[in-house]
């Protein structure tokens, strides 16, 4: 007859259990919150709620984020670069991270997937390691009538996007960053990267036809993996093209966010990416850059159907096409974005507040 394992459940669990058991006779016995968010994009979809919780002095909060050295100088807050950094003795009270990366399996506390975007890659929102956490925070209806349908409902919780209620704008900096004439407005392109690279924007055409647009600032904001060769098949979509030496590219390295560059444009130009659907949350004037495929590839061709009522899309190839310059002079459209991102998206502008609600529920409720 084998003998029994001395460690059931792994050493590093048992070691975990043992030390935040002698812990908890000399650390707070506030209940200690893990926020992960393994990218610095991530973390600002955290932030917000970061802050509120600090404010409210009821928990302790830990960030897992490569670089959060900032947030050590919030009340009740610690940042680690790395879970492995993470001490062993400290017991968490809840788990809550921004990817489906592996959940440590030396805790034992409720864990709770954040859906941190409101773009509607729909083959991406509800995939099976869904199943491994105990709470998903759904920010938007098209992925939480998805997650319902692998889940049991009651595990699935309509929040929002807590990220969209920082309406702090760096309009000036960005102009004076860029060097820009503040007269002329500010259009913004954000072209998201794909798996399927041959599903990817026509970056060169539009880049080219935007080039011509003298009358406008313009900055262009890619998906970061646009920028890595590797993950494009060797396309190199914004280095060394004299075609696009008029327009600014905005890098990962750069100290403006997409976001911010958003929150200061007059058009927001798109494909799938969630910062078109944000922009029509902060009520901007958006546009298509006309890419179904790429819906039809993240099974949204419903979504496409109906946002395309309300967001144009320039004819690329023909450098006379008017159309943004009609959206600047008159936005007839703006009712209708209006109504259909109220839907689709849940408790604008009260998200942080329905986070740190169900986040409390839980921590009562397990």
């Amino acid at each position: 007859m084998p003998m029994p394992a001395l460690f059931p459940s792994g050493k590093k669990k048992f070691l975990h259990n043992l030390c935040c058991n002698l812990a908890r006779f000399f650390i707070s016995s506030k209940p200690l919150v893990i926020l992960e968010a393994y990218t610095p994009f991530h973390l600002e979809h955290f932030k917000h709620v970061i802050h509120l919780l600090s404010e409210m002095d009821e928990y302790n909060i830990v960030v897992i984020t490569p670089n959060g050295k900032d947030l050590n100088e919030l009340k009740n807050v610690q940042a680690y670069k790395t879970i492995n950094e993470y001490p062993i003795y400290k017991k968490a009270d809840a788990f809550i991270s921004t990817d489906y990366n592996k959940i440590p399996h030396w805790f034992s506390c409720p864990t709770i997937y954040f859906g941190h975007g409101i773009g509607p890659k729909l083959d991406y929102v509800a995939r099976d390691e869904l199943l491994e956490f105990d709470f998903v925070f759904s920010p938007y209806r098209p992925a939480y009538e998805l997650q319902i349908q692998n889940l049991p409902k009651e595990r699935v919780i309509p929040v929002g996007l807590p990220i969209l209620e920082d309406k702090s704008s760096r309009q000036q900096e960005i102009i004076e960053f860029y060097q820009f004439d503040g007269s002329k407005p500010l259009i913004i392109y954000a072209p998201s990267w794909c798996s399927d690279t041959t599903k990817i924007s026509d970056i060169k055409t539009i880049l080219a036809f935007l080039s011509t647009k003298k009358q406008f600032n313009i900055v262009v904001s890619p998906h970061p993996l646009l920028f890595d060769k590797n993950r494009c098949k060797g396309e190199d979509f914004f280095k060394n093209n004299n075609k696009i030496k008029l327009l600014h590219i905005n890098t990962p390295e750069s100290q403006f966010t997409t976001l911010d560059l958003v929150k200061a444009s007059d058009i927001v130009i798109s494909d799938i990416s969630s910062i078109l659907f944000e922009a029509m949350a902060l009520k901007k004037n958006v546009l298509l850059d006309g890419n179904k495929d790429l819906y039809e590839h993240c099974n949204a061709l419903k979504i496409y159907d109906e946002i395309i009522k309300f967001c144009p899309v320039p004819c690329w190839n023909n450098n006379e096409d008017l159309t943004i310059e009609h959206a600047i002079e008159l936005d007839t459209l703006s009712k209708q974005r209006e109504l259909f991102i109220n839907n689709y998206l849940f408790n604008s502008g009260n998200a942080s507040k329905i986070f740190i609600q169900q986040l409390s529920e839980i921590l009562k409720h397990g």
